[in-house]
């Protein structure tokens, strides 16, 4: 018996010095492991952010990109409007000048450039009816041709088209998808009527 009574008392020793232990053990964790959580989360929130501002700084340079190839290609006067049935081959000079714009930055798929009320467009590699541009080029999934055709004819304001499916044709008519952003620029003489987009 007192055999079991010496047991019984060391086990309730053991316990209460574990316990003891244990405790400030257990509640010092909690503590650093709240802290280290803390400082983990405004690590992926900083570093997020530090991403988001130089996403935003790329895309801003782009844009401002944009906004000077739209005053550069209104101020070109070799892309003066014309007739392209008194002149077919000036439309070669237009492709050239469109090509270098898409040659200095890669962050263009394309430069296309329309003269309004004409019924071709001139692009980087190529001048297209509209009906060959929209069915056969640049097949967007939610901008039909008859929209196509009026936005680029009567729009007044810089508009972003937000980002579309697009059926592209490639060389040997090879059908691929891209995910397209599209930017329409007016351009004018006067700020206010538009001769070509």
């Amino acid at each position: 018996m007192a055999i079991h009574k010496k047991n019984n008392l060391f086990y309730k020793y053991i316990i209460s010095y574990i316990t003891i232990l244990l405790l400030p053990i257990i509640f010092m964790g909690i503590i650093i492991y709240s802290y280290f959580i803390g400082i983990f989360k405004e690590e992926i929130l900083t570093n997020n952010m530090n991403n988001l501002y130089k996403t935003k700084d790329i895309v801003d340079t782009q844009l401002l990109e944009l906004n000077n190839i739209s005053d550069q290609l209104h101020l070109d006067s070799s892309l003066s409007s014309y007739n392209f049935d008194a002149e077919p081959y000036r439309a070669l000079s237009i492709i050239k000048e469109l090509n270098k714009f898409k040659l200095t930055n890669s962050f263009f798929r394309d430069v296309v450039l329309y003269y309004r009320g004409e019924n071709l467009l001139y692009s980087s590699t190529s001048s297209h009816t509209v009906d060959i541009f929209t069915n056969n080029i640049y097949s967007y999934e939610n901008w039909d041709k008859e929209t196509f055709y009026h936005d680029i004819n009567s729009i007044t304001l810089p508009t972003i088209r937000p980002t579309e499916r697009v059926k592209l044709y490639s060389d040997y008519n090879i059908k691929q998808f891209d995910n397209i952003i599209t930017f329409i620029y007016p351009l004018s003489y006067d700020g206010f009527h538009a001769n070509k987009t």
